[in-house]
């Protein structure tokens, strides 16, 4: 008598067979994720390395000096903090609310379609044609000069699509039998938004929020002189205004070109 008649809990053949096999598929897709993984960390390494003589609390702290060859990264650190802050509260309202409009209020017509058209082709766009648009359309046009409000009114235009275009995808998502449900509770469109459409639709939202924080409007942010570190946090502010005095930060990518080419 076979063991599979004497203990009928015994696993037979071909149920180890098929063990077997997703035991190969778990150990593959494992090998595949390392290869990922390994190559992110050994530039980590890399970095550390090659730059780990030159790290210290000054680096951070000071601003940059000797026409960018020497010094710190103090000021184009708050720059990118402030232009990150500025376009994501620019940007993240406008979109989401876009993205809202389009999924649950807008009718299926033409000018519907025309519009997630724009939007999807907006979102394909090369970052140095938003760069050209943000520098005829904010700083020449309105007048705000090379400030932080321009290169964040240029980010969050650039975001734009992709922030409406994650947000619709999120509540997408979520099953229509979840609004069905609370509107035959007797709940209003926006409250069924409001409290089952968002909060099952957040993370979706937020990835999408997330990811898109990307500074490309290097060209329209940098200053002709440094401010001391005391007062660099009030110059950040007072380049908000339509004025070019006052702000002395710039990002970080404006200051690595700056420092090869004065080296070179």
């Amino acid at each position: 008598m076979s063991n599979e008649l004497k203990n009928p809990f015994v696993a037979t053949n071909q149920e180890r067979q098929a063990r077997k096999k997703e035991k190969l598929i778990q150990l593959s897709t494992q090998f595949i994720t390392w290869l990922l993984v390994i190559p992110v960390v050994a530039i980590i390494v890399f970095l550390v390395y090659k730059s780990w003589p030159a790290l210290s609390v000054e680096f951070v702290t000071e601003n940059p000096k000797v026409r960018m060859t020497a010094g710190g990264i103090w000021a184009p650190l708050i720059g990118t903090f402030f232009l990150v802050l500025v376009s994501l509260l620019i940007a993240a309202p406008i979109g989401i609310l876009a993205g809202v409009y389009l999924n649950e209020f807008a009718r299926d017509n033409w000018l519907t379609r025309f519009i997630n058209l724009a939007v999807v082709n907006l979102a394909g766009v090369p970052s140095i044609v938003h760069g050209l648009f943000g520098l005829g359309a904010f700083v020449y046009f309105l007048g705000m000069d090379r400030c932080l409000l321009a290169a964040s009114c240029t980010v969050a235009v650039m975001t734009l699509p992709v922030i409406i275009t994650s947000t619709k995808e999120a509540l997408a998502s979520v099953p229509m039998s979840f609004r069905m449900a609370c509107w035959n509770m007797g709940a209003t469109k926006w409250q069924t938004i409001r409290t089952i459409v968002l909060p099952n639709s957040i993370s979706g939202i937020l990835t999408g929020v997330i990811l898109r924080r990307r500074n490309r409007s290097n060209s329209l942010y940098r200053s002709d002189d440094f401010l001391p570190r005391r007062r660099l946090w009030l110059g950040c502010l007072g380049s908000l205004r339509f004025r070019r005095s006052f702000h002395g930060t710039f990002l970080p990518s404006v200051h690595h070109f700056h420092s090869m080419a004065k080296r070179t």
